[in-house]
């Protein structure tokens, strides 16, 4: 049995069964795992052949699109140089300054032209020429109809040369838009009957400009006087600015205006605009009637001229030499201002840091308060 049983051992052993006899179980989970390891590279190879197959079915639809493109292209422009949207009319509109018919003759289409080939920035450039013209709208209107629909520039102000009896009309915009010629007579100057037009014409008026200013129609106004006056404009608020009536623009720095009631304001440069009219509003209203001229250029330190009279009216642009003795507009005593050096003297100093070289009163004012230095 012994010699049986070993013979069987080592038949067994020589086809490779180990002693142990049938294999272990980690020697199966080994051979379990090496299947998911082909599973997973079969995985692989299926998601390249999909997206092969996405970048081809890709491929053929961009293919398409861009044969279509194509196609569509060459049909634009085979219908562009046929007869059949050929423009045979441009439709636009009147405005207050340009006619239609004054729209139509700026617009010089080629022969040929049609709704699919036109030239629209090309139209639209035309149109602007005219100096009137704040913005244009072109449309096609299929199958022969050019729209062009024009808005007019507003004009903001009127603005008096200093060669007698030439004016300018500007847009609100600041762009020049034409001369206007005003007569003037015995009766006013060439400043009063500019300012009779702008009157008409429900705008501002700008005077005293520098000979700097060089007006071009449809140009942009650079000058720097100008800008400073649309800078103003743009912070008055609504209250204060319905009260002017004019704007004298020597130089950037010494802007005034005239209010309705004929009282001059000087404003300085287009700087601190809110505590300006503030303090000068508050001025006039104060002594409404009285008040003849009002200098707000440094705002802590306004001076103004006075008439202590019932019998004054407002616009008679009557002057005096009497001045308010009951200030309530600075720290400081207020001031009559005999000329304009005097201004320029007043906007210069630095505000007095030693109140005792004033000798106030008993009510608190210098002696000098109640007249000319």
């Amino acid at each position: 049995m012994g010699s049986t049983l070993g013979e069987a051992s080592s038949r067994l052993r020589a086809r490779g069964v180990p002693k142990s006899g049938i294999p272990s179980q980690e020697g199966l989970t080994i051979a379990d795992g090496a299947l998911p390891d082909s599973s997973m590279g079969l995985g692989i190879m299926d998601a390249r052949k999909a997206g092969h197959s996405i970048l081809r079915i890709v491929a053929l639809v961009s293919g398409s699109l861009a044969g279509l493109l194509l196609v569509f292209a060459l049909v634009i422009a085979i219908l562009s140089h046929t007869p059949m949207f050929l423009i045979t009319s441009i439709e636009t509109n009147d405005t207050e300054h340009v006619t239609a018919e004054n729209v139509a003759q700026l617009i010089r289409l080629p022969a040929g032209a049609t709704l699919l080939n036109v030239d629209v920035e090309a139209v639209e450039k035309a149109v602007l020429n005219n100096p009137w013209i704040a913005s244009v709208e072109v449309e096609s209107a299929f199958p022969d109809r050019l729209l062009v629909r024009t808005h007019e520039r507003k004009v903001g102000a009127l603005v008096s040369m200093r060669t007698g009896g030439l004016c300018w009309l500007m847009g609100d915009d600041g762009v020049w838009i034409e001369p206007l010629r005003v007569e003037p007579d015995d009766a006013k100057s060439a400043v009063d009957a500019a300012l009779v037009e702008a009157n008409a014409l429900g705008v501002i008026m700008i005077s005293d400009v520098p000979a700097t200013v060089s007006p071009a129609a449809g140009t942009k106004a650079t000058d720097e006087t100008i800008q400073a006056v649309f800078s103003f404009l743009e912070q008055i608020p609504d209250e204060f600015k319905q009260r002017v009536v004019s704007y004298s623009a020597p130089d950037s720095e010494g802007i005034s205006c005239i209010l309705e009631s004929g009282v001059e304001v000087s404003l300085g440069s287009p700087t601190n605009v809110a505590s300006k009219v503030a303090v000068a509003t508050q001025i006039l209203d104060e002594y409404a009637g009285q008040v003849t001229y009002v200098n707000v250029r440094v705002p802590s330190r306004p001076t103004y001229r006075r008439i202590d009279s019932t019998y004054v009216q407002q616009g008679t642009g009557a002057t005096g030499s009497a001045i308010d003795e009951d200030s309530k507009f600075s720290t400081y005593p207020q001031r009559k201002v005999e000329d304009e050096e005097d201004v320029e003297a007043s906007e210069s100093e630095d505000m007095p840091g030693d109140k005792d070289e004033y000798n106030s009163d008993e009510y608190g004012y210098s002696e000098d308060a109640y007249g000319y230095d």
